[in-house]
């Protein structure tokens, strides 16, 4: 059984993408789910292309600028990467906190792994305005950035054995 997310709430041209796509990895990872969805990748709501979602007949759904010719990526499938990218890293460091714990290898490591690793989605989650969807709301976007940048910073550091 795979438990997964997916995100259906509201029409994303009026969400931020950090906290609408971004963030969904961090809660995936949380509830340990193994996927993460959204809506579409190809509806852009019945309008003449995503490049004007505004003119378009229903709420476009897609992380893409669509048009009869061309694909082109946006700011949302950007933060999809970014938020992938997040629980790679997550799941990194949580399987080396378990290596070193099966070995019982380096308690201060451990400790410091297992302290990163319960913290970091509250670190994310709970930042000024971060579950706050609308575009208008100012927000910072650097949490996420720099829990990831930490989570790097341990793994660099990180014994052969439980890099793996």
């Amino acid at each position: 059984l795979t438990l997964a997310l997916k995100t259906l709430n509201k029409e994303p041209r009026y969400a931020r993408q950090y906290s609408y796509y971004r963030l969904q990895a961090w809660s995936c990872f949380d509830i340990d789910g193994e996927a993460s969805s959204f809506w579409a990748f190809c509806d852009h709501g019945k309008g003449p292309g995503d490049w004007s979602p505004y003119l378009a007949a229903s709420g476009s759904f897609t992380p893409y600028f669509l048009d009869p010719t061309s694909v082109t990526p946006s700011k949302a499938i950007e933060a999809i990467r970014a938020g992938a990218q997040d629980f790679e890293y997550l799941l990194l460091l949580k399987q080396a906190v378990a290596v070193l714990r099966l070995n019982k290898a380096n308690p201060m490591r451990l400790a410091d792994g297992q302290r990163l690793l319960d913290a970091a989605y509250q670190r994310v989650i709970d930042a000024p305005q971060a579950k706050v969807m609308e575009w208008a709301v100012a927000k910072p976007r650097t949490a996420a950035d720099e829990v990831r940048a930490e989570i790097g910073s341990w793994l660099e550091q990180a014994e052969p054995a439980a890099a793996r």
